[in-house]
């Protein structure tokens, strides 16, 4: 999903967020469909997206994934991603990262 920068694209990130999250509804809350979409406009406009997968912290297997630029996630708060654990990040070019 991750697309190289376009220069001719310089969109603000929290515009882009606004967008995915309108389009988002749409998908009934799907947060890997918002997730993926998001990483894909967002990497368009050079934003560095990171795409995180989690998992529950508790027995059952709950998984959620959501996106961050910098330190700050995008569409979600510190209390919706408090029963997560971060399982895997994607970076540049849909590599694996550690920087979740």
């Amino acid at each position: 999903m991750w697309s190289p920068p376009r220069r001719a694209l310089r969109v603000p990130e929290d515009r882009v967020a606004g967008i995915v999250a309108r389009i988002g509804r749409l998908s009934r809350g799907n947060c890997l469909d918002r997730s993926l979409i998001l990483y894909r406009f967002l990497s368009r406009v050079g934003a560095d997206p990171i795409p995180v997968v989690g998992f529950g912290k508790e027995a059952d297997v709950v998984g959620h994934t959501w996106v961050t630029i910098g330190d700050r996630t995008l569409l979600e708060d510190g209390a919706s991603l408090a029963p997560y654990t971060a399982f895997v990040a994607f970076g540049v070019g849909g590599a694996r990262t550690s920087r979740v």
